[in-house]
């Protein structure tokens, strides 16, 4: 495992379950030699994909796509196939023709012209997750919110990461928007955890409340709906490690009071991810 020490502004590109997306902050980085990058975030029961890019430190556009000789896919250790190219959006992935199954481990090994990269994670279970209740309320200064509750089972006897996230449905095209949200969490054996922060994405793990049923409340403040997404994501630890520190990094990207922060990669021989996780989406109304 190796730790990204220079690229502050940089969230790596990553690929969840079908869909591709790209986050890239425009900022100076630190000279340095080119990297090749290795992104697949593979979801349970779902297509394997795979983007290679190369990065240039001293280019004002980072990334630059990338074709390897072959891509394979190893499950539990053995070899399953060779991954097959796909563009979709413009953009050239490796897929499977398997889904990803709980419980299985997979490594990716991509044979380029400079070497071989390669990575290898676990596949999480699903998260036991029981919709709430949605209510509005007005804070003590007059403002709307909404308040969105649910609850989840903590499977017992092992670590388990979790991620937060929030969509509205936009009423003209019907296309999910990512909201921000505040936390506030209770669990039944009567500790509390009030964060007033404001989030796009929330990460916590199990470690106060191992094998615990697991009540939060998220607030949408200044925003008054009638329903809402919930997404609550089961990660592995290196998922779980590369998002948080990706999502981090973008957030306080130029900010002069923070300290730079590290970007986690489990790639060898190159940056990037390859890492297991579990969406489980939710509506509330």
């Amino acid at each position: 495992m190796k730790h990204l020490r220079s690229l502050t502004a940089i969230l790596l590109s990553f690929v969840v379950s079908l869909s591709s997306c790209e986050k890239k902050i425009d900022i100076p980085l630190p000279q340095g030699a080119e990297q090749l990058v290795l992104n697949a975030l593979m979801n349970k029961d779902s297509i394997i994909y795979v983007r290679l890019t190369k990065l240039n430190p001293g280019l004002s556009v980072n990334f630059k796509e990338e074709q390897a000789k072959e891509v394979r896919l190893y499950e539990n250790g053995v070899f399953k196939e060779t991954l097959f190219k796909e563009e979709r959006n413009g953009r050239l992935f490796y897929r499977s023709t398997i889904n990803a199954v709980e419980g299985f481990s997979y490594k990716i090994e991509a044979e380029m012209a400079e070497g071989k990269l390669e990575g290898e994670d676990i596949i999480p279970g699903s998260v036991s997750v029981r919709p709430g209740k949605l209510s509005h309320e007005t804070d003590n200064e007059g403002n709307e919110q909404t308040k969105l509750q649910f609850s989840l089972t903590d499977q017992a006897n092992t670590r388990n990461y979790y991620r937060f996230r929030v969509f509205q449905l936009h009423t003209s095209n019907n296309d999910p928007l990512l909201n921000s949200f505040s936390v506030d969490g209770k669990t039944e054996l009567g500790s509390d955890l009030t964060l007033n922060t404001e989030y796009t994405a929330f990460f916590t793990d199990d470690e106060l409340f191992d094998a615990q049923d697991m009540s939060y409340t998220l607030s949408l403040n200044y925003t008054t709906v009638d329903s809402a997404i919930v997404e609550i994501t089961a990660l592995s630890e290196a998922s779980y490690k590369y998002l948080k520190s990706s999502y981090n990094a973008v957030e306080n990207a130029g900010n002069p009071f923070v300290e730079p922060s590290s970007i986690f990669s489990n790639i060898q021989n190159g940056l990037g991810i390859v890492g297991g996780l579990c969406v489980k989406r939710i509506v509330i109304k």
